[in-house]
């Protein structure tokens, strides 16, 4: 008999263990209490039954918890991926219609703006139209930027000059050169502080009774029996004349006349400036630039160049054609 204490041989039949004292005996031996789960072995082919103890119960239902647990862990993972696969369809759907809804706004507001814009655009044209009424119901006349004296540098870029359409005609004329603009019973007179420094557009009904070749001609003899040096640039019977010179009661004065027929009307453009100093080159070459840009500006002078730059003009080129 071998001792369940200390694993000692003892004879058949001892009550006691020879090494340990334990008693021997069926009846008196204690439970043997496990720390860990009981496994059951097998010889290879049988099943094992564990020993029917309150331990033992406790060991074998503690995988079913365990079992349990995990099958709770994995049902809650199962839960939280369909909840997040939910959420997910619900932010898709959400973003979707957010943004179905943010492209019907911007359309709404392209509609908006384009009506929008549509209105502004109507209302300025209205206020355009408006105000050209207002304009001509008044007194039309040239835009220009007054100057108290009279500087021939800002007449030397063609960009410093406007051009103004007036009843049948239209002309050229500096911006910042003169400092008065005003209408006259024939047409427009530009001028300064300075006496000599003035331009005027003129458009004259022309006698019934009178020719064409009549009218032309006492223009001309008027201008030959009113200027000094008189210079006659062009005539033609057909209804032209263009004579330069200076004023016989103030030679001071120099005077450049343009004069066209045209229908029954009598075109005129007279450019007033004091006449240069013949040695002072610089000044001429001013003055004559200016009216050469006056000439070609004007749609009555029958000129065929469009107007050119001033460095063009010193180097006595044309320019281009119109």
């Amino acid at each position: 008999m071998i001792c369940p204490n200390c694993k000692t041989k003892n004879e058949d039949g001892a009550a006691f263990c020879a090494n340990c004292g334990m008693s021997l005996s069926d009846d008196d031996q204690p439970t043997i209490m496990q720390d860990g789960p009981t496994i059951m072995e097998t010889d290879g082919g049988g099943s094992g039954k564990p020993p029917k103890d309150k331990k033992q119960k406790e060991t074998v239902t503690e995988p079913v918890r365990y079992r349990s647990a995990k099958g709770i862990i994995s049902g809650l993972s199962a839960l939280i991926v369909v909840m997040a696969l939910m959420l997910g369809v619900g932010l898709w759907q959400d973003n979707s219609a957010s943004g179905d809804t943010a492209s019907a706004t911007t359309a709404a507001k392209d509609q908006d703006e384009s009506s929008s814009d549509s209105t502004t655009a109507g209302t300025t044209t209205e206020k355009a139209a408006t105000t050209t009424t207002e304009a001509s119901s008044d007194e039309d006349l040239p835009d220009i930027e007054a100057q108290d004296t009279v500087d021939y540098t800002n007449v030397l870029y063609l960009k410093g000059y406007e051009t103004f359409s007036a009843d049948g005609y239209s002309f050229g004329y500096p911006k910042a050169f003169y400092k008065t603009v005003s209408k006259t019973s024939k047409g427009y007179r530009f001028e300064s502080d300075d006496k000599y420094e003035w331009l005027e557009y003129s458009k004259e009904k022309m006698s019934g009774s009178q020719s064409t070749a009549s009218a032309i001609s006492s223009i001309r003899r008027n201008l030959k029996n009113r200027l000094n040096k008189e210079n006659d640039i062009l005539y033609k019977e057909t209804g032209v004349c263009i004579m330069g010179g200076v004023e016989k009661t103030d030679e001071d004065q120099a005077i450049y006349y343009l004069a066209r027929i045209q229908g029954n009307y009598i075109y005129t453009m007279e450019v007033g400036y004091k006449y240069p100093d013949p040695s002072n080159k610089t000044e001429k070459n001013q003055r004559d630039y200016y009216v050469d840009c006056l000439y070609r500006y004007c749609s009555f002078s029958g000129g065929t160049y469009s107007p050119r730059s001033y460095s063009t003009f010193l180097d006595g080129d044309m320019g281009t054609k119109k």
